[in-house]
């Protein structure tokens, strides 16, 4: 496992790189963060109090290792029950670590096939629990309290019970913490098993827990070899010599890029490992993005007609499968900085989770920003919780007066939105656009439907083909657990869409007064009222079906009038 840097002309980022090495090997930093001293992160007490409480990860290897034998004699329990499938009830990073390992090593030949649930889409929620007799659900919260997951395991208990299932808690396994509403009702219920994390490793620092390993192992993939790579991982991570340790290299990277202008850190990855770009997006997003600075990243791009200064790259390299060679050499010709990491196999996987933790830490330590809270996540869940008590009391969700309405949309701009665009339609919102700026594509529509998926994929790559900028693509309500940080925390030079449309056939939510389409979009509208309320540029689109070929039109006629004759969303 190496990693390399390199750039075609690097200039002032190659000294500020070792400028940030020399100061970090003054301070000690590696050895004061090992050993929990948290007196260089702030002056504030509640924030190095909040830091110290958070570094459970550190030491989760060591901690967890011991707890594999009891992981492996519950799937051979499971594989014994005959379940057809296993699914992941969850939301975050907490839960995409099980996904990334998935995707990435597979299950064994005995294992019941996987699925991870992490939408609140009615189409998802009924696609996911096809068979949900023969299933078995994993409950992971951290809270314990996730209105996503709470509600998607009401709908579970409810299709059993229709069922006939006489024994509900063989059912579940409950990962969250101690004391948790969700640990005291899995005792109370006689949950099947119940794994409870150290309450100090935060929800996208627990790939290596038990959020991501009781799955991974319940799924037959190799627990232990998967930490010993992550142990050799750690072991190089604690070389107080910074230009030789990986994470700390790592992070130092990405945040003197980002200090430097070169905010958008673009991950070119195999296609193996695409899911892998997808975890560490949340990561670095949700742990960056506050105090008005951040990284955004950029994850599944394809080749462009050109790149802005404003990009940092990071190029992984696995064995046997082919990084796109035409983005890195087109990004070279930019003088983009590149860090390389050579993966030599899957089983690395462990390594890449605690290499990129540690860079997260680092890249929070050098922008001066706590990278183990998430206070505008908070933010989103009590404007949503709101809304849902006015639907509750008054059956309608409020929503401000449209700023436009045609045959087949409304559309609703932010303050700051508006009073950009001056005497501008909504459809002129991408004229905002400026040098230093990403757009953020954000859709609470089925992440199964593939004719949607391409058209907001062709969308974004539509955008950054025309304008340069560099775009991302996140579904809610899943984004709002981890780059929404960014969004509402992070630098203001991001653009939103958030697109919404009415499901053909809702689905209710047992013993609450609204059904998921309300709670989806609940927490459409308490996002754009976030972004709104944080001088975001936000375009609200409500679309009143889930017609492809509407929101393909929709979203066509976003695009630069004077560009459009030339491109369309679907060529």
């Amino acid at each position: 496992m190496t990693s390399s840097l390199c750039s075609v002309d690097p200039g002032k980022l190659e000294q500020d790189v070792h400028s940030a090495f020399a100061m970090l090997e003054q301070i000690r930093f590696v050895d004061a963060l090992w050993s929990r001293r948290v007196e260089d992160w702030s002056n504030n007490s509640d924030i190095k109090t909040q830091i110290s409480s958070r570094l459970g990860w550190l030491s989760i290897i060591d901690w967890i290792q011991p707890q594999v034998q009891k992981i492996e004699q519950l799937a051979k329990q499971v594989q014994a029950n005959d379940f057809s499938d296993i699914v992941l009830l969850g939301m975050g990073g907490s839960s995409l670590a099980a996904e990334v390992m998935y995707r990435t090593i597979g299950r064994s030949k005995n294992a019941p096939k996987f699925l991870m649930l992490d939408s609140v889409d009615p189409v998802e929620i009924r696609r996911a629990l096809e068979k949900t007799a023969t299933s078995l659900f994993i409950i992971s919260s951290k809270s314990g309290t996730t209105i996503e997951t709470n509600s998607i395991a009401k709908e579970v208990r409810h299709r059993l019970e229709a069922e006939g299932c006489t024994n509900l808690g063989s059912k579940f396994i409950a990962i969250t913490d101690e004391n948790t509403d969700l640990h005291r009702y899995a005792v109370d219920q006689r949950f099947r098993e119940i794994f409870i994390n150290p309450s100090d490793v935060g929800g996208r620092y627990s790939a290596l827990s038990f959020f991501g390993l009781v799955p991974a192992g319940l799924l037959g993939i190799p627990l232990e070899t998967l930490l010993n790579q992550a142990a050799l991982m750690a072991t190089a991570c604690r070389n107080e010599k910074p230009q030789l340790n990986p994470g700390l290299t790592l992070g130092v990277f990405i945040a003197v890029a980002a200090k430097a202008g070169r905010d958008k850190l673009t991950l070119i990855f195999p296609k193996r490992l695409a899911s892998l770009s997808l975890w560490i997006e949340q990561l670095i997003a949700e742990s960056t993005g506050k105090q008005e600075t951040g990284i955004v990243p950029i994850t599944s791009e394809s080749l462009l007609p050109h790149y802005g200064t404003d990009r940092s790259a990071v190029v992984i390299e696995l064995a046997g499968q082919e990084t796109d060679p035409e983005i890195v050499a087109r990004l070279k010709t930019t003088s983009c900085p590149i860090l390389t990491i050579q993966m030599p196999d899957t089983n690395s996987l462990g390594s890449e989770f605690f290499r990129w933790e540690m860079a997260a830490a680092t890249a929070g330590f050098l922008l001066g920003v706590n990278p183990f809270n998430e206070p505008n996540v908070r933010q989103s869940k009590k404007t949503t919780k709101k809304l849902l008590d006015i639907y509750s009391a008054s059956g309608q969700l409020p929503l401000t007066e449209p700023d436009a309405i045609t045959e087949d949309a409304k559309f609703l701009l932010s303050d700051s939105a508006r009073q950009q665009l001056k005497n501008k339609e909504p459809c002129h919102f991408l004229d905002l656009l400026t040098t230093d700026d990403y757009l953020g594509l954000l859709a609470y529509l089925p992440t199964s439907e593939i004719k949607i998926k391409e058209i907001l994929k062709n969308f974004c790559t539509t955008v950054s083909g025309i304008s340069g900028h560099a775009t991302t693509l996140g579904y809610g309500p899943r984004y709002l657990h981890s780059t929404g940080q960014l969004h509402k925390g992070g630098k203001r030079n991001g653009l939103f869409i958030i697109i919404t449309a009415k499901p053909k056939n809702d689905l209710p939510v047992p013993n609450e007064s609204y059904s998921f389409g309300i709670l989806q979009q609940a927490q459409a509208i308490g996002d754009f009222v976030s972004l709104e309320a944080d001088q975001r540029r936000a375009l609200l689109i409500q679309l009143p079906t889930r017609d492809p070929n509407i929101l393909n039109d929709t979203l066509t006629n976003l695009l630069p009038k004077t560009l459009t004759k030339n491109y369309s969303v679907e060529s």
